[in-house]
């Protein structure tokens, strides 16, 4: 089975937390990951949202993989609008002070992923 091809010098492999497989690329100082259930994306901005203005949570998901992700919301926040099957969610973050933390997860029935999802990189 391959997870991965043309990794260049590959030190190491693993599963975050999600399920995905990591590998990081020793010539390149990089971590590649493929994505073969889900992955949140990073915010873009580093503004706190207003008062009333969700927090939109973007993921990518891969292929093949379309269990519901549920968005779970820190004491105080309320979810506006869950990731389910799709690809954004949303969070009334209230409890936010200088960052906000949303907890994504998968449901305990969900399907055994094959790998061969979307490959990621990360500059480490």
């Amino acid at each position: 089975m391959v997870i991965a091809s043309g990794v260049d010098q590959p030190q190491g492999l693993a599963l975050d937390g999600g399920q995905n497989f990591v590998v990081t690329e020793y010539d390149k100082g990089r971590l590649d990951e493929v994505v073969t259930t889900f992955q949140p994306l990073p915010g873009s901005g580093t503004a706190l949202p207003s008062k009333d203005q969700p927090l939109c949570v973007d993921l990518v998901r891969g292929a093949g993989f379309s269990a519901p992700i549920a968005i779970v919301p820190q004491s105080g926040d309320k979810v506006v609008r869950q990731a389910g099957r799709g690809l954004v969610g949303e969070v009334l973050a209230r409890a936010c002070q200088s960052t906000c933390q949303v907890t994504l997860i998968i449901p305990i029935e969900c399907p055994q992923v094959t790998p061969g999802g979307d490959e990621r990189s990360f500059p480490t």
